[in-house]
């Protein structure tokens, strides 16, 4: 199954709190469709990552473009597929 790990960096801190909310509800529908493994913020507040399974790293890019922090413009995204080459995402 792939992997595909989405970084998220933000623009000018940390998202308001109606984006930061309309993102937790965006992250609660992958988990709820099985797709998302991890996610969560860095220790430094500059951004966060989730690891999602189960898609192409272009169907993950279609959906974060569409996501409420990208659509506000309050972070931008990168995308990739990763390898995992020890242990698994329950």
């Amino acid at each position: 199954m792939a992997h595909v790990v989405v970084t998220l960096t933000f623009v000018d801190g940390p998202p308001t709190p109606d984006v930061a909310g309309a993102q937790k509800e965006f992250l609660e529908r992958l988990r709820a469709d099985g797709l998302l493994g991890l996610t969560g913020g860095f220790t430094d507040g500059v951004g966060g990552m989730a690891v999602l399974r189960g898609l192409s790293p272009d169907e993950v890019a279609t959906r974060y473009r569409d996501s409420p922090i990208v659509r506000a413009g309050q972070a931008t995204v990168a995308v990739r597929e990763w390898n995992i080459q020890i242990g698994a995402i329950a």
